[in-house]
């Protein structure tokens, strides 16, 4: 009985645990997906990308406090490429 009870206490414990790394909180991307589309004569152009967040950072400059200086290449976004889609009407 003891072993029985035991048991049914072991499972008990693995379905808490499982439910507990399920529920998860989901916190926000580092940089959020962006959407934009407009329509140029019979062809929609839309186009899908990632926004960096700064978080205060200066990005583009010269000197100590940037990150970058003017005419170097930077991809933006963190999570993947753009999307450009163009659809006829």
């Amino acid at each position: 009985m003891k072993n029985k009870v035991r048991l049914a206490f072991i499972i008990f414990v693995g379905l808490l645990a499982n439910s507990a790394l399920l529920a998860q909180i989901s916190q926000p991307i580092a940089s959020p997906p962006g959407s934009v589309t407009s329509t140029v004569g019979l062809t929609e152009i839309q186009i899908d990308y990632f926004r960096p967040k700064m978080k205060g950072r200066k990005i583009f400059g010269e000197g100590e406090g940037y990150l970058l200086p003017y005419g170097v290449m930077w991809r933006t976004g963190a999570n993947s490429g753009s999307k450009i889609t163009l659809a006829t009407m």
